[in-house]
């Protein structure tokens, strides 16, 4: 049971960390877009730019990116407010922050052990004593 909710709680992580990637991907798109829109068409033929179906190319991978990360972002929000009502159950602060912080807070995506640690004044290996103890705590409010 620890590894099921380690896997949904790493499935949540990893998959925050993957839209933010799509995101700076969508970002890139849009400024190259921006920029060939600012500049006068025959500076942009004669530069080499982007023709027009190349740009509208671009419109539309934009549009479907975006949609695509929309998606993503609602089916990650159900999945993370299901994991984050059941990590609220959780008695012990230390335990709730630990998951908070490393799996769950979308501005800690990437974060490390070592910075959750220091970040809360622990060392890295209470953190993952605490962040063991989480789980069996999880495990035991599922089997009530």
């Amino acid at each position: 049971m620890n590894d099921d909710i380690k896997q949904q709680l790493r499935s949540v992580r990893f998959e925050q960390m993957e839209i933010e990637m799509l995101i700076e991907h969508s970002l890139r798109i849009k400024s190259q877009l921006e920029s060939v829109t600012s500049q006068p068409r025959d500076v942009c033929v004669q530069a080499g730019m982007l023709s027009p179906d190349a740009f509208a190319e671009r419109v539309d991978a934009l549009i479907s990116l975006n949609k695509a990360i929309a998606e993503r972002v609602e089916v990650l929000t159900e999945r993370r407010e299901k994991i984050f009502r059941l990590v609220a159950e959780l008695e012990n602060p230390q335990h709730r922050a630990v998951l908070e912080k490393y799996y769950l807070f979308p501005e800690h995506v990437g974060i490390t052990w070592e910075e959750v640690a220091e970040q809360m004044g622990y060392t890295k290996r209470q953190i993952l004593r605490i962040h063991g103890n989480a789980l069996r705590e999880i495990r035991k409010i599922i089997e009530n």
